[in-house]
């Protein structure tokens, strides 16, 4: 009985864990938009930032750069989650 319930448990965790890397990477998206422009220089402040220090410290070494990796991987395909909803492989190298 105990190690159904501790399989069970396993499987819960993976599912978490799964769930929180996508989550950080939707977040991390968010806050490219959210941006706050500063009067002294062109490039603006983005919520980005704050999402991707706090995926470091909620998920993990691992799990927080494989969210950010996803990010990168969505930009990269075509989906407009980069500052200013720009996407595509020229605008991150």
């Amino acid at each position: 009985m105990s190690y159904t319930f501790v399989t069970i448990l396993d499987k819960n965790k993976t599912l978490i864990r799964i769930l929180g890397i996508l989550c950080f990477s939707f977040l991390t998206a968010v806050g490219a938009q959210i941006y706050i422009p500063l009067p002294w220089t062109p490039v603006p402040i983005t919520m980005q930032t704050f999402f991707v220090l706090l995926s470091g410290v909620v998920l993990g070494g691992i799990p927080a750069g494989l969210s950010q990796m996803m990010y990168l991987i969505f930009g990269v395909l075509g989906l407009p989650v980069f500052a200013k909803g720009v996407s595509g492989l020229a605008r991150i190298t």
